[in-house]
């Protein structure tokens, strides 16, 4: 037998209070003694009670929902960096009144492709995963959405938005500096899909390690790519086996490409780290399985998650508020791809 839902009329007649009065506690509004709220909580409690949100939404003349945006090659289990940003806004989204709605777009070229949950206009606010086209920036910013960015900043500033990024330029010194700091004087650069900021600022950092250290950036050992090739550091290691030139070590822009990069030498007998060092950015899941495992620079997903979360919260509940640019740290996480006699326990990482 399917139980009745409850209604504030059923929460105020068990408290002996009137309707209004259990209306002004659940939004913490009004003037009610504190006995009062304490026993309307309780009574709230004791029959575990939740307000409809359909209700809400009327009432308060909004849907309760954000909208995460995320082009479809970057959520995926190949590449699940942005699944954990996602997750770590759902761990905040569970204690607020809203609730995420997730939009994994087809395509970042198709001008024409509008998000049901826009269409509909059933989202109050947005988190925007990496990269999108400019079209849905428009789209959003036509509705007069909020917006928060994670990991990408649009070129336009005439916008409502906050942005969370990482601190991508002190991430890739702290990798090129360990490589330096282990007598590594020929370093290379491998970077994927070169176009996005966060590559160009992790170059941006690989440049500024080699200066501060005195070391020449050699440009023969360093390869970026306009194109989102998944296996673009395969290629290029296949590339230097055959040159027969080797660098002493290379950081990779993500660790995609030092994976490929790893297997590339493999398959052509070269020895990482003994012929060649390899640091990697990003610490996704399969850089501590492969072989040899992966020194990277360990990216706190989750954490920019929930402040992106927060962010979009606060600009709800504040309408002014805009223009907040969060960074978020790094850590260099040592395994044995570099060669260094160091080791560093993951589980430091998720204290």
């Amino acid at each position: 037998m399917k139980r009745k839902r409850l209604t504030i009329k059923d929460i105020a007649k068990k408290a002996g209070v009137s309707v209004s009065t259990v209306s002004q506690v659940l939004n913490n509004k009004g003037r009610i003694s504190s006995k009062t709220k304490k026993r309307v909580l309780e009574v709230i409690e004791e029959v575990n009670f939740y307000p409809s949100r359909a209700g809400r939404a009327l009432v308060q003349r909004k849907s309760g929902n954000i909208g995460v945006f995320v082009s479809h090659e970057h959520f995926t289990i190949k590449e699940p960096f942005y699944n954990h940003i996602y997750f770590g806004s759902e761990v905040v989204a569970q204690e607020s009144d809203y609730y995420l709605i997730l939009n994994i777009l087809k395509s970042q070229n198709n001008s024409f492709y509008i998000p049901r949950c826009v269409a509909d206009h059933s989202i109050d606010g947005a988190i925007i995963l990496g990269e999108v086209s400019d079209s849905l920036i428009d789209l959003l910013a036509s509705e007069n959405l909020p917006m928060v960015f994670v990991d990408y900043l649009p070129k336009r500033r005439d916008i409502k938005f906050s942005a969370v990024l990482i601190d991508n330029v002190n991430g890739a010194k702290m990798a090129v500096n360990h490589l330096i700091n282990l007598g590594y004087k020929r370093i290379g650069f491998i970077g994927k899909d070169f176009e996005h900021p966060s590559i160009k600022d992790r170059y941006k950092g690989y440049r500024i390690a080699l200066k501060e250290s005195q070391l020449p950036l050699l440009e023969e050992f360093v390869f970026t790519d306009k194109k989102k090739d998944d296996v673009f550091g395969y290629k290029v290691a296949q590339h230097i086996a055959k040159s027969g030139d080797l660098p002493d070590a290379v950081f990779c822009a993500n660790d995609s490409v030092a994976v490929y990069f790893i297997k590339g030498f493999f398959e052509n007998n070269i020895r990482v780290p003994n012929d060649i060092a390899v640091v990697g950015f990003d610490n996704i899941e399969i850089a501590s399985h492969i072989y040899p495992p992966l020194t990277t620079v360990h990216v706190f997903r989750e954490e920019i998650g929930q402040i992106a979360m927060k962010q979009a919260l606060s600009m709800l509940e504040n309408k002014s508020f805009s223009g907040l640019t969060t960074y978020v740290n790094t850590k260099l996480v040592i395994r044995k791809s570099c060669g260094s006699k160091e080791s560093y326990s993951d589980e430091e990482l998720y204290l």
